[in-house]
């Protein structure tokens, strides 16, 4: 990298943590003015975690730009387009919806929690002396008791990711990313045939691939894509719970930043 990339580089990382401070600002404000219905619990805590969790991934992103390439952006792109459908899909419906994802989750945490006892026991240790299950089971217990906690082994919705997208009406936004984002996630061919081969050199090979592994490549372009899809969580939670507020979008004032 020459001192001129080295400059620009510095620049996106400075304005990717300029926003990133104003979302949690943002979040925090949204929150402390929000008006909560001790009754529907779950729909706060749902959709305050979602957008938590948007900004935790666009951070942890941010700061890491040797990840701002081909192998693992878009496994965090993924996360981050699920988290958005996933939102979407809950708000068309939230009491019900934030209910049931709270309930899968704490089920689930059940089921493993269960595998770990197993494999403990087998292995001939106490599982009352594990650490990490006396701590997972505090966790369900502050929900619930473990013993009344059902485990649904399907997902969570009882949908597709599809199938929700068609729902919370942006099937046209998971197909243009969902799944090419999901082939990087299953190393699936149309993925690693592009980005983990190379064109032998050796005519006699007549054109063989070859096992190719990137030097480092830093493309800010996952950079931004990362704050689109933060500015998307952004806009789905402020549309349905503010609607009369009249700010930019997170990915404008990054757009903004980035220029100065």
């Amino acid at each position: 990298m020459n001192e001129r990339e080295s400059a620009d580089l510095n620049k996106w990382i400075k304005s990717l943590k300029s926003i990133i401070s104003l979302s949690l600002e943002r979040l925090e404000s949204r929150w402390n003015s929000w008006e909560i219905d001790a009754t529907k619990i779950t729909i706060y805590e749902v959709t305050g975690a979602m957008v938590a969790r948007q900004i935790s991934l666009a951070k942890s992103f941010s700061n890491n730009p040797q990840a701002w390439n081909n192998d693992l952006a878009p496994l965090i792109m993924r996360a981050m387009v699920e988290n958005i459908i996933n939102l979407k899909w809950i708000l068309k419906d939230p009491l019900v919806r934030s209910r049931k994802f709270v309930e899968w989750g704490i089920g689930n945490e059940k089921l493993q929690v269960e595998k770990r006892v197993r494999e403990i026991e087998e292995s001939g240790g106490n599982p009352d002396e594990d650490l990490a299950t006396e701590s997972n089971i505090a966790w369900i217990d502050f929900h619930r008791y473990t013993f009344l906690t059902e485990v649904n082994l399907g997902s969570w919705s009882g949908k597709s990711v599809r199938q929700m997208s068609i729902e919370a009406e942006c099937k046209d936004f998971y197909d243009l990313v969902y799944d090419p984002f999901s082939n990087n996630s299953h190393s699936s061919w149309n993925h690693i045939g592009k980005f983990n081969v190379q064109i032998s050199e050796n005519p006699l090979h007549r054109f063989l691939r070859t096992p190719y592994v990137d030097s480092g490549h830093i493309d800010p372009f996952y950079a931004e894509l990362s704050m689109k899809y933060l500015s998307m969580v952004f806009d789905t939670f402020e549309s349905k719970y503010f609607p009369d507020i009249n700010e930019k979008s997170i990915l404008e004032l990054f757009q903004e930043t980035i220029r100065e």
